[in-house]
């Protein structure tokens, strides 16, 4: 989530940087939702039931990740939107995998406490994601590139990790 927060508070700097509209912003996060929401619907979905939650999670940092990077120096408007659809599939394929990791690390007595502070993190990340670039002062390319480096790295140990 600290990705969100980053692409929430630089998403528009960097649309501002190009000159584009700024309601190019807002149609841009609508993508990402929009292509989120087709993964969930269509039958790609199928990918839950077949691969390890890990696997997904990996796929979706690391969907993400470029995503960002591209992100950073993508220019066009028909660049950002096909960018933003990755973003989306990313963000698709971590979230129920997330859950799914909950689930399957916690007691049923415990598992209410979990999702509380689950959620609580979450929203934790996305004021983190801006707040620390904030106070960084990075550009929007510069934000992007270090939540995509954070996401590729969180992929990668997760990555590595599994394999012991």
């Amino acid at each position: 989530m600290f990705s969100q927060g980053v692409l929430a508070y630089m998403l528009p700097l960097k649309i501002a940087g190009l000159g584009l509209p700024p309601e190019l912003s807002g149609l841009l996060l609508s993508v990402f939702g929009v292509a989120a929401i087709l993964v969930f619907l269509l039958p790609v979905n199928r990918i839950f039931d077949k691969a390890k939650p890990l696997y997904t999670l990996i796929a979706g940092f690391s969907f993400m990740g470029l995503s960002l990077f591209l992100l950073s120096a993508a220019e066009t408007a028909p660049l950002l939107y096909a960018i933003m659809c990755a973003y989306g599939i990313g963000f698709a394929l971590s979230f129920p995998s997330i859950n799914s990791l909950l689930i399957d690390s916690t007691e049923l007595s415990s598992r209410g406490k979990a999702y509380g502070l689950f959620y609580a993190f979450f929203s934790l990340g996305v004021v983190g994601g801006s707040s620390f670039t904030g106070i960084l002062e990075l550009n929007a390319d510069e934000g992007f590139m270090l939540s995509g480096t954070l996401l590729i790295g969180a992929a990668l140990a997760n990555a590595l990790l599994s394999k012991r």
